[in-house]
């Protein structure tokens, strides 16, 4: 089965390949925050008929997407969704030092969360919220909801299945009990939270994010050897980014 994009579909525009080509719908895709229309060349399965495809639910999710790719994590990323399949984890902070990799284990972890809850998620940065009275109301706008007009962010999350990604919460500390608050109000709503400190509030379970580990031994190593270890590996791939 040959699939197209819509941006591959364009370039077909004068093709004679358009007379076997079939528009299959929008579908959301893995590290895309958009849907995506896709087609399919028809012609090259011999016409054959091939099985739904396995993309991602319809379900709501507007996190953005990496445009660095996360190296290493998987233990992590592991550790952090057993952590929300436990009884009565409700919101799980991951704490560290800035510049450590928070975001992105968030965004890597709330992916393979998205598919768990029944109405999705909610990506909330708070990178330029610097008022702990505005966050609530930064978390209604990330859900369209109009508090203004009567619409009350308590009452509409209070039936939701939902994950509620929270970054860069220690420039809002005072506004952890409001959270605290708002999620007494949605039994079903969870919480991943990023911070340099952990909120200390009831529902909340800290997971302290170490550095990447680097070559312990005063041995000499190979570079072969020195690129297995997961912090070169990030060094690498960020220096060969920028040349």
């Amino acid at each position: 089965q040959i699939l197209l994009s819509q941006s591959t579909f364009d370039l077909l525009e004068d093709s004679e390949l358009l007379d076997g080509i079939r528009y299959l719908g929008e579908y959301r895709l893995k590290d895309l925050s958009q849907p995506e229309r896709l087609f399919e060349l028809t012609d090259a399965g011999g016409g054959r008929e091939f099985p739904p495809l396995s993309v991602l639910s319809a379900r709501n999710n507007n996190l953005p997407a990496q445009v660095m790719p996360l190296i290493g994590r998987e233990k992590e990323c592991h550790e952090i969704v057993a952590l929300f399949h436990r009884p009565g984890a409700r919101m799980v902070t991951l704490t560290g030092t800035g510049g450590i990799g928070k975001t992105s284990l968030a965004l890597r972890v709330g992916a393979s969360l998205a598919d768990s809850f029944e109405d999705g998620l909610s990506y909330v940065p708070l990178q330029g919220v610097d008022d702990h009275e505005v966050v609530l109301n930064s978390i209604a706008q990330s859900l369209e909801i109009n508090e203004a007009a009567g619409q009350s962010l308590s009452g509409y999350l209070s039936s939701k299945d939902m994950l509620l990604v929270l970054d860069n919460f220690e420039q809002v500390m005072p506004a952890a009990h409001a959270l605290a608050e708002l999620m007494d109000a949605a039994p079903a709503v969870k919480a991943l939270v990023t911070s340099r400190e952990a909120l200390r509030i009831g529902p909340e379970r800290i997971y302290p994010v170490s550095p990447l580990p680097l070559p312990t031994s005063a041995d000499e190593i190979t570079l072969e050897e020195a690129a297995k270890f997961d912090a070169i590996a990030l060094f690498v791939d960020r220096a060969q980014a920028i040349r």
